[in-house]
């Protein structure tokens, strides 16, 4: 079992990490400019981000560490002067 966790730590592990940032990359890098503006990110923060993400003491950068996906209060979506919820 021990040869097995060894195995695993030196090869499958980094191999995983790489693919899974490779993705992040792609995925972020595939979105518009102005998506990217949406949630607070410029073309040239991409790469810092995706490091921060992948660091390794930390798997995934927590929520406060990223001012554009903290959790803020929005008003609902609305069709008329009521406010009342858009239909589904």
């Amino acid at each position: 079992m021990n040869a097995l966790n060894a195995v695993r730590r030196a090869v499958i592990a980094p191999v995983v990490t790489w693919y899974n940032r490779q993705r992040m990359l792609e995925e972020l890098n595939g979105l518009s400019d102005r998506v990217l503006a949406d949630i607070g990110l410029t073309r040239s923060q991409i790469p810092a981000l995706v490091k921060q993400a992948y660091r390794s003491e930390q798997a995934v950068p927590a929520v406060s560490d990223m001012p554009a996906l903290r959790a803020e209060p929005h008003a609902a979506a609305s069709n008329d002067q009521l406010k009342q919820p858009l239909a589904a």
